[in-house]
């Protein structure tokens, strides 16, 4: 039997991409450096044309290039073979489910059976109907490299081209650092929920549930702990124990964004990461100041915003104080984190 190697994390990008969104990159003038998320350029940029040309060959997509006026290429993709490389891809993970492939330069990465598991958990404590996932939420010590060891793309593209259990509605990257040209880009993708991951997990509820001495004894609401994806920073919204809770909003009629008011503030420094969540935030962060100069005025404001978020949930739940202060910080009910 041919062993083959694991491919980059760009390369299972780039063919996913083609695979379910060509229309992302098809026909439009690209640089090498909007190619290098794909297919990185490490010496110059003709390294990218070999492999568009290879492609070619193959008749998987046809590609024309030209320089810019620094003597860069930039290059124009069309007639992409969405089957062909929907065929390729759907085998290439095949055989990372079935650990037949090998590493070329580095170690191993995780296996199918790991990494499956790391995102199916994820998903069980995500209260959206529509999660969007990205690779630090899989990986929390990901160190912002394109290191091979996480394997993100076969993950979340498995769970929906093999397992079936979502179906990917987009792809793509994100900067970490918006206010960084050089930001840490986040590999990411936003799902929809199958039946069959419903079903899935209700099974696996099935032999995790309470034990209960009397049986005529109500067993008290299960819910799903809050992370970081229960709140949405773009639409002012909070998904907490099977509600939808609007805390700000974000736009105007006419779809304009407006400036964050300070409970977005609140919300958002909060459900930052994992780390947020359960240390919670420091109060002077609200008004983006020194510790110094958290005078009164600005601390009696921020207790006043976590009031009336606190009562916003109330008015959807009974939960009476979900985000609690002290002298320093503001923190969610632990109860409510996993």
């Amino acid at each position: 039997m041919k062993i083959e190697n694991y491919w980059t994390q760009q390369q299972v990008y780039f063919y996913a991409t083609c695979a379910l969104f060509p229309e992302n990159i098809s026909n439009k003038i690209l640089t090498y450096k909007d190619m290098d998320d794909y297919i990185p350029h490490y010496f110059d940029s003709n390294e990218q044309l070999d492999v568009l040309k290879e492609l070619e060959s193959e008749n998987m997509l046809n590609v024309e290039t030209q320089l810019d006026a620094e003597g860069e290429n930039k290059y124009t993709i069309t007639n992409i073979n969405q089957e062909m490389f929907h065929t390729l891809l759907v085998e290439y993970l095949k055989k990372y489910r079935n650990s037949e492939l090998v590493a070329d330069k580095w170690t191993n990465p995780e296996s199918f059976i790991d990494s499956e598991k790391k995102l199916l958990d994820y998903l069980m404590y995500t209260d959206r109907l529509q999660p969007i996932v990205n690779i630090s939420n899989l990986w929390s010590n990901w160190n912002g490299l394109k290191t091979e060891q996480s394997p993100f793309w076969e993950t979340v593209l498995s769970s929906s081209l093999l397992s079936e259990t979502t179906r990917i509605l987009k792809v793509g990257l994100y900067n970490a650092e918006p206010h960084s040209k050089n930001g840490t880009q986040l590999p990411y993708v936003e799902f929809s929920l199958t039946d069959k991951f419903q079903k899935e997990t209700e099974l696996s509820n099935k032999h995790h549930q309470p034990v209960v001495d009397n049986p005529s004894t109500p067993v008290k609401n299960i819910y799903k702990p809050l992370t970081p994806q229960s709140y949405d920073a773009d639409s002012g919204t909070l998904f907490f124990l099977g509600e939808t809770i609007s805390i700000v909003k974000q736009v105007n009629r006419r779809g304009n964004k407006l400036a964050e008011p300070i409970q977005g503030i609140i919300m958002r420094k909060l459900f930052k990461d994992v780390n947020s969540l359960k240390n919670g935030v420091p109060l002077h962060q609200v008004a983006s100041v020194r510790k110094d100069q958290y005078d009164a005025p600005k601390r009696k404001l921020t207790k006043n915003s976590i009031a009336e978020i606190n009562r916003k949930v109330l008015e959807k739940t009974d939960v009476q104080k979900l985000i609690n202060s002290d002298q320093v910080n503001y923190y969610i009910d632990r109860s409510y984190l996993l």
